[in-house]
């Protein structure tokens, strides 16, 4: 693993783990956002060094456009992944909270 790998993959996995990790909505749904937000810059920056690596030579090949493709095709299954968590999440609190009224009652 490389250091620009390091680079991007530690600040998305600690948003990713504070969002699984938090207990109260509201601060979930602002780490989602934070979590999503690292995510962009992270995809942001990508392109920007595939860019300047790119355009080097000044011309643009499959082989490179593939590469950009393969690394936002990359960047969004992490942000969709992040997202699914926070709903599977959500979905135990209120199925919980079903289960917890009928035993009231």
């Amino acid at each position: 693993m490389n250091k620009v790998l390091k680079v991007d993959f530690i600040p998305w996995a600690l948003s990713v783990l504070a969002t699984a990790i938090q207990t109260d909505e509201l601060l979930q749904i602002v780490s989602l956002v934070l979590t999503c937000l690292s995510t962009l810059v992270i995809l942001l920056f990508t392109i920007y060094k595939w860019w300047i690596v790119a355009w080097k030579d000044k011309k643009l090949t499959i082989d490179e456009i593939n590469d950009l493709v393969n690394k936002i095709t990359s960047g969004i299954v992490d942000i969709q992944d992040v997202i699914s968590k926070v709903e599977l999440k959500k979905d135990k609190k209120e199925i919980i909270n079903k289960v917890k009224e009928k035993e009231v009652k």
